[in-house]
């Protein structure tokens, strides 16, 4: 009995702290937005004067969206609860039924083979945020399949294809918050700061008190919080510093992340030093701290990856480039040699 009590004070703790978080990005994100608010307003007068629009704005088109939002998050965690939760609907263990994932998998391969475009523009370039969003949605996809098909253990291909699709989100971690500062544009502020957490956030932290689990329970938000705010501090803080400095920077952190990746209590660990103060919420009843250790040394290197390709991402765009100039030249010869 005591041990169920401390652990359901853990888990009270935990959920005000999920609670906390919460409120701390939400008054940092309105409070910024209320110093936006005059020049939006400003902005909005300028384009209502070129366009010809009234440039006042109805008080149902301001909350139309936060309105449409919460309703929506509502559905959505209101039908998690009660398909999982609530007792109506009947649950069993899963059974690995190897067929249908071979099916479901070629689903994905063809789906995503059949939404290749040729962009006969140039304009859409290496990397950008149509083909990173497409990417994304496909991996989604297939880790849905993933966990809804196959019970642990999971067959080894399987396995490695799920560790391959959580080393790309990582990269693209690395790669997205590398890009944005790397823009002459970027900000650096609390707002951009907020923002990004909470989009990152707040469905986890809600699913986590809807569904009685902890925040850690679902660990790669965790996982890809962490490196976004690694990558963040790290641009904000060097951003006197030149890039290529401070993609060394995060090698030498990277390396020391992965030291000790056997998680050895006997020997030295840097991940296990800088992680300890946040034990509290980085573990739970339900994850122990050594399955984070694992997953945050993992793959620790797939966002630096991200940011070395997103440093070198002209010289990669200018090779794509000769090589496509080759592959039309290569062609009008073959052409001409028939």
């Amino acid at each position: 009995d005591g041990h169920q009590d401390l652990v359901g004070g853990v888990g009270i703790a935990q959920h005000l702290s999920s609670l906390g978080w919460i409120a701390a990005f939400t008054i940092i994100f309105f409070t910024t937005a209320r110093r936006n608010e005059g020049k939006h307003q400003a902005f909005v007068a300028l384009r209502s004067a070129e366009e010809g629009m009234p440039d006042k704005i109805s008080s149902w088109a301001l909350v139309k969206e936060p309105v449409k939002w919460c309703v929506g998050m509502s559905a959505v965690l209101a039908y998690a609860w009660i398909c999982d939760r609530s007792g109506l609907i009947a649950s069993r263990n899963k059974t690995s039924e190897p067929l249908i994932g071979y099916i479901a998998l070629a689903v994905i391969a063809i789906g995503s083979a059949m939404s290749f475009k040729h962009d006969s523009s140039g304009k859409s370039g290496f990397l950008c945020n149509s083909q990173t969003d497409e990417w994304k949605g496909w991996m989604q996809l297939f880790l849905v399949y993933y966990h809804y098909l196959y019970p642990s253990p999971q067959p080894l291909g399987v396995y490695v294809t799920a560790r391959i699709v959580v080393a790309s989100f990582l990269f693209m971690t690395g790669y997205g918050r590398t890009m944005s500062a790397m823009k002459k544009s970027s900000s650096f502020s609390s707002f951009v700061f907020a923002s990004m957490m909470i989009r990152l956030n707040l469905f986890v932290i809600l699913l986590s008190i809807v569904m009685g689990r902890t925040f850690c329970d679902y660990y790669f938000s965790p996982l890809v919080t962490f490196w976004s705010i690694f990558f963040y501090s790290l641009h904000t803080l060097g951003r006197r510093i030149e890039p290529h400095w401070r993609i060394l920077i995060a090698a030498v952190c990277c390396f020391l992340l992965s030291v000790n990746s056997q998680r050895d209590p006997n020997k030295f660990s840097f991940a296990r030093i800088i992680f300890s103060p946040l034990r509290p919420v980085l573990s739970s009843s339900a994850t122990s701290f050594d399955q984070w250790l694992f997953r945050s040394q993992l793959d620790c290197f797939s966002p630096l990856l991200g940011a070395v390709v997103a440093l070198q991402q002209h010289r990669i765009r200018e090779a794509l480039q000769w090589l496509d100039a080759q592959k039309k030249s290569l062609y009008v010869i073959g052409v001409s040699l028939a």
